[in-house]
């Protein structure tokens, strides 16, 4: 019996808490264990393991730890299901990252500080979504 599980390949940048900004490839399940569908990012980030693995566009992978990790860029895409654009933001991380777009809050919600009770914030941006660790963010600011 084959145990692999296909992955879905999708482009990233991270930025870790030191400053180094990658960009390269994360690898989601094509199949979520928590809905029917794909496994998105943010299921990604807060599984149970404390590694990201994340490919190099070099061809070379690594694991990078995700405590370490300010935040993560993918591609524009869909916003979550369940969350809307309500708040134009400018996030300050950890390693000196700044990312400025409209915060994405869960529907039936109306304030900053309800956005705050997930491990990883969401910020729609001109370049994609931004998933930034809430536990390395120094502050937002609403414009």
């Amino acid at each position: 019996m084959d145990k692999h599980v296909k992955k879905q390949p999708i482009p990233a940048t991270i930025y870790l808490v030191d400053g180094t900004v990658q960009s390269g490839t994360i690898f989601l399940a094509s199949q979520s264990a928590r809905h029917s569908g794909p496994e998105t990012v943010g299921e990604h980030l807060m599984d149970d393991s404390p590694m990201l693995r994340f490919k190099l566009h070099a061809d070379k992978f690594q694991l990078v730890g995700k405590r370490g990790i300010s935040a993560v860029r993918t591609v524009a895409g869909a916003k979550p299901p369940g969350f809307y654009s309500q708040v134009f933001a400018t996030l300050a991380t950890w390693g000196g990252h700044k990312f400025d777009g409209q915060l994405l809050i869960e529907e039936g919600h109306d304030r900053i500080s309800d956005a705050i009770h997930e491990p990883w914030l969401r910020l729609e941006s001109q370049g994609g979504l931004v998933w930034a660790n809430r536990d390395l963010i120094l502050k937002i600011e609403t414009r």
